[in-house]
């Protein structure tokens, strides 16, 4: 004859045997969607994320790289290309004013020296 206080103490033991791990599995997969979803819109995020330079970083330029029309992380290369299309509005020899084509000189001495104070 079965005793009915093993019978209880079996399935109690069983019970927690693989109720346990049931209960640990079944926790892990709601957290792990939670996961996913938090995922799904974190790439959300960042797929829609802009790699320009932000607005409030070109208001706190220098008026050597904002003259040019420069990022404050620009490269000398660049720093001389903005300058050769800036010059061929100003320059005198092809009718622009002497004046703002000194102060653009000015600003392409003034920024090339950032530049290599930054790089250098």
């Amino acid at each position: 004859m079965i005793d009915p206080i093993d019978t209880l103490g079996v399935i109690w033991f069983v019970g927690l045997f693989l109720g346990l791990p049931l209960l640990g599995w079944l926790a892990m997969v709601v957290d792990y969607r939670a996961y996913l979803h938090s995922l799904k819109r974190a790439l959300v995020v960042v797929r829609t994320y802009r790699l320009e330079v932000p607005l409030w970083a070109l208001r706190d330029r220098p008026e050597c790289l904002r003259e040019l029309g420069l990022a404050p992380d620009c490269t000398r290369d660049e720093v001389m290309a903005a300058y050769r299309q800036r010059v061929k509005l100003v320059h005198p020899d092809h009718g622009g004013d002497r004046r703002r084509f000194e102060l653009l000189q000015q600003r392409l001495q003034e920024a090339l020296r950032l530049v290599e104070k930054r790089d250098g």
